[in-house]
């Protein structure tokens, strides 16, 4: 009975009590050191602040202007690909999907939208609806310009 963590510390109470490290090293760091200038609160990991200081980004806003990069056969394509279940559940259905991108215009008639009324337009929860044009973004479906 109990998880695999339990039957570890019954049979090798040493390797436990020493933190799973040769030589009964300490497995956690003092509690009155303060960690490092620029780290994040798991001291294994950088603060991804300062990390990803140098990338191109700026926050997706209502007034974001939005437009279609890619034509109906690209988009099909790409939908069927299995990185995209990863979003399932928190981006739009392939129906919204289709729907969002059909509001879109086109990117190379110069003409964009905005993301507020984007939201509005099509009726469906504006989170999801941010997180569907974020992924197509990624995906370089549609391109997003700077906020006015």
């Amino acid at each position: 009975r109990g998880g695999l963590g339990l039957r570890l510390a019954r049979e090798h109470p040493r390797l436990c009590r020493a933190g799973g490290r040769r030589g009964g090293a300490p497995a956690r760091r003092p509690r009155d050191r303060p960690l490092a200038p620029g780290r994040a609160n798991d001291p294994l990991r950088d603060d991804p602040y300062r990390v990803f200081a140098g990338y191109p980004t700026h926050t997706l806003r209502d007034d974001t202007p939005v437009a279609r990069r890619a034509p109906d056969s690209i988009v099909e394509t790409l939908a069927r690909y299995a990185i995209n279940s990863a979003g399932a559940g928190l981006i739009l259905s392939a129906p919204d999907l289709r729907a969002l991108l059909a509001a879109l215009p086109d990117a190379d008639s110069g003409a964009t939208t905005d993301v507020g009324r984007l939201v509005a337009e099509i009726g469906t929860p504006a989170r999801a609806t941010r997180r569907s044009i974020l992924w197509l973004a990624k995906l370089g479906i549609v391109r997003l310009g700077r906020p006015g």
